[in-house]
């Protein structure tokens, strides 16, 4: 008795988890953050529709945000987002020109009046 309940549990959670699988929608959005002193700092984000990056300063401590990315096919095709303007509310976006399935690399940075003190490892996502 208590094998076959088991196994139907093992069962519905493969149906459930495949289900979670497919549900996942075609563009790989993903996103970042950096934390200092146990809170977060800042987040990143990239939205692969448009291939926009968007950095946030989320602490009000005197240190500023950057994201870096690269393309990993052209790493030319390049760029750094800034958001030093503290716990305002406000994010910096930027549109970059990205080829469709081309894998990015992109990373969060804390910075200190454009000095970077320390960085995140990078994240991959793909156009």
């Amino acid at each position: 008795m208590f094998r076959r309940g088991v196994l139907v549990s093992v069962a519905a959670s493969a149906v459930v988890l495949s289900g979670l699988a497919l549900a996942v929608p075609a563009t790989a959005d993903s996103g970042i953050s950096i934390v200092t002193n146990g809170t977060d700092a800042g987040r990143g984000y990239f939205q692969s529709t448009g291939e926009h990056f968007t950095v946030c300063d989320v602490k009000s401590d005197g240190y500023g945000v950057e994201l870096n990315w690269y393309v990993e096919a052209n790493p030319s095709n390049s760029g750094t987002v800034r958001d030093g303007t503290g716990n305002d509310g406000q994010c910096i976006g930027y549109n970059a020109d990205i080829a469709e399935g081309r894998a990015v690399d992109y990373r969060l940075c804390l910075t200190n009046n454009g000095a970077v003190l320390q960085c995140t490892a990078y994240r991959r996502d793909f156009a």
